[in-house]
């Protein structure tokens, strides 16, 4: 049960704490008064997402802290395995800073928002007055129904193996996009390939052939140039420089010995002389290797030609690249095959999960029908304290054809609120007062199904009067026996049945406006609901008609 609420610098609240007590406390005060920032402040300590629109005074933090006192039978596992310090006493605080970042504290742990969500969900269930239209939709009533569940292993082994069916779906779908791409391709594909393939392309071959043709292209100026310096080195009687190399190597041998550095100068000589003689030797390799012919040089330029086409073709500046191109798709057309036995791979694993998948949505389908039958005999009970004595209410399950992550169920609520009136769709059927009363029924069946030791109603009560209010009264007093509930309301029917009775109102001090919290004790409470009967103007007959309902003589 949460046993107090600190708020601070939220919405219209600057300070405020409540303090709650087990049983039944009702929370009423004027509309727009502030209840609703009240029930805000509560969601967000159960993990509602926040926003900086809601921070009193916009240069600081808020801050709401609630501290839940939990049942003998709460489960430590939550604790343990989120690595949070149990205490009976679980402090839960959420602080907004003027930024809009949200730190979560759980027993002055930090947390992130959705281990806060998964806590909050079993501690409080909390009804908005907006949540009663959820019922008109097939999708809740599926999910109130799954509440009332007690193994809710059924609907997660389920939901393991539908996401894995699914996962695999998504991968084969992807690898047929590809496979078929590559198929409607492969003709051409393997007329590329075998273009390409069938050019015996090999690396670097344009800058070779290139370079090949650029020397038959200029064989004649090579050998004009280098029969000159063969000419220079070695064959002119008048400037013989092999010759001359060998008289000046020799003559300077002779006096070498009378200079500093005459050995090395000498040395040099020697290896000019011996360097001069290979380099003429090179020259004439190089001379008679080379000549033109013009019909390599045509075999090369027809070559270049074909490259070149091939270059423009795809696009790209070099041989090597149109070799990278021909093995990517090479590896593509070869990959049809593997891709083809993958997929085909993917088929059977899918066909296994697809069994395993119908098998445990039979498991959780047969679950739900077992659960339903009960559900609505409770239901219908409970709706039968609240005033529609002749109610039928049945939770249909029918099968549909397609699987989702909640199985193959279409869950729909029918309701009959009199004798002679056939069963329907709850959202078209009942009216708003029933709607309030179905999902009374509803929220009190599934909470002490599922030990949620808090339950909060807000304006439950909405579209009902008279009788039917004090029958509702009446379940919500019984309800407490069980759990903690706390009540916005606006009847005084619902209040007066209220172990505790909170006054919300507003505030307007130094041009601003505060929304404030009251206990009511035993005078106020007759007045506050006496003011609930008849209006700001009370009368006595309000003042005696409060007593009465409070049960004061």
């Amino acid at each position: 049960m949460i046993k107090s609420l600190s708020i601070s610098n939220y919405a219209l609240i600057d300070n405020l704490t409540i303090d709650f007590k087990k049983g039944f406390t009702c929370l009423t005060g004027e509309t727009g008064a502030g209840k609703s920032i009240i029930l805000g402040a509560i969601s967000l300590v159960l993990g509602e997402r926040a926003d900086t629109k809601i921070l009193f005074d916009k240069d600081k933090k808020c801050v709401v802290e609630a501290v839940f006192q939990l049942p003998d039978n709460f489960s430590f596992a939550f604790f343990n395995d989120n690595d949070i310090d149990y205490n009976i006493d679980c402090i839960i605080r959420r602080e907004i800073s003027a930024q809009g970042k949200s730190r979560i504290f759980v027993n002055d742990t930090p947390v992130a928002l959705n281990v806060l969500k998964s806590l909050g969900s079993l501690l409080i269930d909390l009804h908005s007055q907006y949540q009663k239209f959820s019922l008109s939709d097939n999708l809740h009533q599926l999910q109130f129904l799954d509440n009332f569940i007690t193994d809710k292993s059924i609907l997660d082994n389920y939901r393991i193996t539908f996401d894995s069916y699914t996962l695999l779906c998504h991968k084969k779908a992807e690898l047929k996009s590809i496979y078929d791409k590559i198929y409607q391709e492969q003709d051409y594909l393997s007329f590329l390939y075998n273009e390409l393939n069938d050019a015996n392309l090999y690396q670097n071959e344009d800058t070779l052939i290139e370079k090949e043709l650029s020397l038959l292209e200029n064989s004649e100026l090579i050998k004009e140039k280098l029969s000159l310096a063969i000419n220079l080195l070695s064959e002119n009687e008048n400037s013989n420089v092999l010759d001359l190399m060998k008289i000046i190597n020799a003559n300077f041998a002779t006096i070498s010995s009378f200079i500093d550095n005459g050995n090395e100068l000498s040395e040099r000589l020697t290896n000019i002389a011996f360097e001069t003689k290979d380099i003429f030797n090179d020259f004439v390799h190089i001379n008679d290797s080379v000549s033109f012919d013009p019909i390599k040089a045509e075999e090369f330029r027809n070559r270049l030609d074909f490259i070149n086409k091939l270059l423009y073709k795809h696009k790209v500046n070099s041989v090597n690249e149109l070799i990278e191109i021909r093995d990517d798709i090479n590896n593509k057309l070869s990959n049809t095959n593997e891709l083809y036995f993958e997929i085909e791979k993917i088929n059977k694993e899918i066909e296994i999960l697809h069994s395993d998948m119908k098998e445990k949505a039979q498991l959780l389908s047969n679950s739900r029908k077992s659960c339903a039958k009960i559900m609505s005999q409770q239901i219908s009970d409970i709706l039968k304290d609240l005033g529609i004595i002749n109610n039928k209410f049945v939770i249909d399950i029918s099968e549909n054809e397609s699987y989702t992550s909640s199985g193959n169920d279409f869950v729909e609520f029918l309701f009959s609120a009199n004798i002679g009136s056939q069963l329907a769709p709850l959202s078209s059927v009942a009216s708003g007062g029933e709607l309030s009363r179905v999902m009374l029924a509803l929220k009190s069946v599934i909470a002490i199904k599922n030990d949620i030791p808090t339950v909060i109603f807000d304006e439950i009560d909405s579209g009902i009067s008279g009788v039917t209010a004090d029958s509702v009264a009446l379940k919500l007093k019984d309800i407490s026996h069980n759990i903690q509930v706390i009540a916005i309301s606006h009847l005084p029917q619902i209040a007066a049945k209220a172990d505790e009775q909170f006054l919300v109102y507003k505030e307007e001090l130094l041009d601003r406006t505060f929304t404030r919290i009251k206990l009511l004790n035993s005078d106020e409470r007759v007045n506050v609901i006496a003011s609930m009967l008849s209006g700001s103007n009370i009368s006595q007959a309000a003042i005696d008609n409060a007593k009465n309902l409070l049960g004061i003589n």
